[in-house]
């Protein structure tokens, strides 16, 4: 009897250590399918790095976490800037996602990375959507029509922000 319950013991210590090491297993599992990949990561840095140069704002260092969040799905990639350069550009300054000189560019896929998203990312949609009422207004006082096309904002890439 003694030795039939330390076999069904060992037979149990073995079940629970293997659901044990196949939970660990699942967690590390689902841990990774929330990380990108490192192409991912380079690609985005560049991008976001060309973006910026181009744009006068030349950062200082781009970077991310690497980890997609849980709800949404999107990447967070940090631009940080020089001192500088964020006091010589109110629009920066002003930026509701500056924190200590890092900006922070949410998108839900690295090739998704445009001028329009940097833009959804930098520029308060408050001040932007008062802007475009008191524009609207000033082009209606002049006798013109307002055209939103001509806005920096929403120019989506770098060829039509040339134009």
């Amino acid at each position: 009897m003694k030795q039939s319950l330390k076999v069904l013991a060992k037979v149990i210590a073995i079940i629970c250590g293997c659901l044990c090491l196949l939970a660990a297993l699942a967690f590390l599992l689902v841990m990774n399918l929330f990380k990108a990949s490192p192409s991912d990561i380079r690609n985005g840095n560049e991008t976001l790095k060309q973006i910026f140069i181009s744009l006068d704002l030349p950062p200082e260092k781009v970077e991310s976490d690497g980890y997609y969040q849980y709800e949404g799905g999107g990447l967070n990639f940090y631009v940080t800037f020089s001192d500088e350069v964020v006091n010589s550009h109110p629009v920066l300054k002003e930026s509701p996602k500056l924190t200590k000189n890092r900006l922070k560019v949410y998108v839900l896929q690295t090739r998704d990375i445009s001028y329009y998203k940097v833009g959804d990312n930098l520029f308060n949609r408050g001040l932007i959507q008062f802007l475009g009422e008191e524009g609207e207004k000033y082009f209606q006082e002049k006798g013109k029509k307002f055209n939103p096309n001509y806005s920096l904002l929403f120019w989506n890439n770098q060829e039509s922000f040339k134009k």
